[in-house]
């Protein structure tokens, strides 16, 4: 009698446990929730004609879209783009291209917070909107050390 109560408790355990794993990798298989986009993101997605940025970063955010690029509007705070787009810049072929004001630099750096190299960050700036609508005069673009060697370029990849 008591190996067929011990065996009773060892099945009842078995069907827990396999219940339990079972559940476990549906969460595993499940990807997780995106938050569906605003209309503003929506409507900037649809349109491959809208822009975001400042009137002297326009047509180089346009020229992003109309490469293909991964472009996107996304909610930043007043102190944070509001474009990004997913290359590396080549400065020296975007001023050949493009003829960009003074005020308009293209800046790499981190924004350090344990190491000095904690979250890289590249920027396309305009510093004569800045002070105006500093959300819009800036193309948050890729740092070099986020980059692999298929992120692509823009205007177009360097010389060699």
């Amino acid at each position: 009698m008591d190996s067929v109560i011990i065996g009773l408790i060892a099945l009842m355990v078995a069907v827990v446990l396999i219940r339990r794993i079972g559940s476990w990798m549906n969460e595993v298989r499940t990807p997780p929730k995106r938050r569906p986009l605003s209309a503003a993101r929506a409507a900037y997605r649809d349109n491959p004609d809208a822009t975001a940025s400042c009137e002297h970063l326009q047509a180089v955010e346009l020229a992003m879209r109309m490469a293909g690029l991964s472009v996107e509007l996304f909610g930043g705070g007043e102190h944070q783009p509001v474009v990004r787009a997913a290359c590396r810049i080549n400065e020296p072929e975007l001023r050949r291209v493009f003829t960009l004001p003074e005020a308009v630099f293209y800046k790499e750096g981190y924004e350090a917070e344990r190491t000095p190299h904690d979250f890289p960050r590249a920027d396309l700036i305009c510093q004569s909107c800045m002070a105006t609508n500093r959300a819009r005069s800036d193309i948050l673009v890729l740092h070099p050390d986020e980059c692999r060697d298929d992120t692509p370029w823009f205007p177009s990849p360097p010389a060699g």
